[in-house]
Protein backbone atom coordinates (compact mmCIF):
# COMPACT_ATOMS: atom_id res chain seq x y z
CA UNK A 1 0.00 0.00 0.00
CA UNK A 2 2.81 2.41 0.88
CA UNK A 3 4.56 1.66 -2.42
CA UNK A 4 1.37 2.48 -4.36
CA UNK A 5 1.09 5.81 -2.55
CA UNK A 6 4.75 6.62 -3.34
CA UNK A 7 4.24 5.81 -7.01
CA UNK A 8 1.12 7.98 -7.12
CA UNK A 9 2.92 10.91 -5.45
CA UNK A 10 5.85 10.63 -7.87
CA UNK A 11 3.53 10.64 -10.88
CA UNK A 12 1.55 13.53 -9.39
CA UNK A 13 4.72 15.58 -8.82
CA UNK A 14 5.94 14.79 -12.34
CA UNK A 15 2.63 15.98 -13.77
CA UNK A 16 2.68 19.19 -11.75
CA UNK A 17 6.27 19.94 -12.70
CA UNK A 18 5.56 19.27 -16.36
CA UNK A 19 2.58 21.62 -16.24
CA UNK A 20 4.65 24.36 -14.65
CA UNK A 21 7.46 23.98 -17.18
CA UNK A 22 5.14 23.87 -20.19
CA UNK A 23 3.33 27.00 -18.96
CA UNK A 24 6.57 28.94 -18.35
CA UNK A 25 6.14 28.92 -14.58
CA UNK A 26 9.71 27.91 -13.78
CA UNK A 27 9.75 29.49 -10.32
CA UNK A 28 6.77 27.39 -9.23
CA UNK A 29 8.45 24.28 -10.63
CA UNK A 30 11.57 25.02 -8.57
CA UNK A 31 9.49 25.63 -5.44
CA UNK A 32 7.81 22.25 -5.91
CA UNK A 33 11.15 20.54 -6.61
CA UNK A 34 12.54 21.87 -3.33
CA UNK A 35 9.76 20.03 -1.49
CA UNK A 36 10.40 16.66 -3.14
CA UNK A 37 12.47 14.09 -1.28
CA UNK A 38 14.54 11.73 -3.46
CA UNK A 39 13.59 13.03 -6.93
CA UNK A 40 13.72 10.56 -9.80
CA UNK A 41 15.30 11.15 -13.21
CA UNK A 42 12.13 12.59 -14.75
CA UNK A 43 11.73 15.12 -11.96
CA UNK A 44 15.37 16.18 -12.30
CA UNK A 45 14.98 16.56 -16.07
CA UNK A 46 11.97 18.81 -15.50
CA UNK A 47 13.94 20.84 -12.93
CA UNK A 48 16.77 21.35 -15.44
CA UNK A 49 14.21 22.48 -18.02
CA UNK A 50 12.77 25.00 -15.55
CA UNK A 51 16.24 26.32 -14.73
CA UNK A 52 17.02 26.65 -18.45
CA UNK A 53 13.89 28.78 -18.83
CA UNK A 54 15.08 31.14 -16.12
CA UNK A 55 18.72 31.34 -17.21
CA UNK A 56 19.76 33.05 -13.97
CA UNK A 57 22.78 32.62 -11.72
CA UNK A 58 20.50 31.19 -9.02
CA UNK A 59 19.15 28.64 -11.49
CA UNK A 60 22.71 27.77 -12.53
CA UNK A 61 23.70 27.20 -8.90
CA UNK A 62 20.71 24.90 -8.40
CA UNK A 63 21.55 22.96 -11.57
CA UNK A 64 25.13 22.43 -10.40
CA UNK A 65 24.04 21.46 -6.90
CA UNK A 66 21.50 18.91 -8.12
CA UNK A 67 23.88 17.51 -10.75
CA UNK A 68 26.53 17.00 -8.07
CA UNK A 69 24.13 15.26 -5.70
CA UNK A 70 22.28 13.00 -8.15
CA UNK A 71 23.27 9.33 -8.33
CA UNK A 72 25.97 8.44 -10.85
CA UNK A 73 23.55 6.05 -12.59
CA UNK A 74 21.47 9.07 -13.67
CA UNK A 75 24.38 10.32 -15.81
CA UNK A 76 23.87 7.42 -18.22
CA UNK A 77 20.39 8.73 -19.11
CA UNK A 78 20.80 10.61 -22.43
CA UNK A 79 17.69 12.73 -21.84
CA UNK A 80 18.95 13.82 -18.45
CA UNK A 81 22.40 14.60 -19.87
CA UNK A 82 20.79 16.62 -22.65
CA UNK A 83 18.66 18.59 -20.19
CA UNK A 84 21.69 19.22 -18.00
CA UNK A 85 23.71 20.54 -20.94
CA UNK A 86 20.78 22.69 -22.06
CA UNK A 87 20.41 24.21 -18.58
CA UNK A 88 24.13 24.86 -18.22
CA UNK A 89 24.31 26.53 -21.63
CA UNK A 90 21.21 28.68 -21.15
CA UNK A 91 22.39 29.73 -17.69
CA UNK A 92 25.69 30.82 -19.24
CA UNK A 93 28.17 28.18 -18.03
CA UNK A 94 29.60 27.24 -21.42
CA UNK A 95 32.87 25.85 -20.02
CA UNK A 96 31.16 23.40 -17.67
CA UNK A 97 28.76 22.29 -20.41
CA UNK A 98 31.61 21.87 -22.91
CA UNK A 99 33.60 19.88 -20.36
CA UNK A 100 30.67 17.53 -19.66
CA UNK A 101 30.02 17.15 -23.37
CA UNK A 102 33.65 16.35 -24.13
CA UNK A 103 33.96 13.79 -21.32
CA UNK A 104 30.67 12.05 -22.08
CA UNK A 105 31.20 8.51 -23.32
CA UNK A 106 27.96 8.58 -25.33
CA UNK A 107 27.25 11.85 -27.08
CA UNK A 108 23.69 11.65 -28.35
CA UNK A 109 22.17 13.72 -31.11
CA UNK A 110 20.17 15.54 -28.44
CA UNK A 111 23.36 16.50 -26.64
CA UNK A 112 24.79 17.97 -29.84
CA UNK A 113 21.53 19.84 -30.32
CA UNK A 114 21.62 21.22 -26.76
CA UNK A 115 25.17 22.45 -27.23
CA UNK A 116 24.44 24.07 -30.59
CA UNK A 117 21.14 25.60 -29.48
CA UNK A 118 22.79 26.85 -26.31
CA UNK A 119 25.63 28.42 -28.26
CA UNK A 120 23.15 30.07 -30.64
CA UNK A 121 21.19 31.34 -27.62
CA UNK A 122 24.38 32.70 -26.05
CA UNK A 123 25.51 34.21 -29.36
CA UNK A 124 22.31 36.22 -29.50
CA UNK A 125 23.14 37.36 -25.94
CA UNK A 126 26.71 38.25 -27.09
CA UNK A 127 28.44 35.54 -25.01
CA UNK A 128 29.74 33.20 -27.75
CA UNK A 129 30.86 33.51 -31.35
CA UNK A 130 28.72 31.62 -33.92
CA UNK A 131 31.71 29.72 -35.34
CA UNK A 132 31.89 27.66 -32.13
CA UNK A 133 28.77 25.72 -33.19
CA UNK A 134 30.44 24.76 -36.44
CA UNK A 135 33.59 23.62 -34.63
CA UNK A 136 31.40 21.40 -32.47
CA UNK A 137 30.07 19.62 -35.56
CA UNK A 138 33.55 19.03 -37.02
CA UNK A 139 34.60 16.91 -34.01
Amino acid sequence: MVKIICIFLTMFNQSLLLGYVKNNQANQAIELFNQIINPDEVIIILLFNACAQLGTDEALNLVKQVAEQMPKSFHSNPRLSTSLLDALMKCGDVRHAQSLFNTSSKQSLGMYGAMMTGKDYLYISNYVQPESSFRLCKK
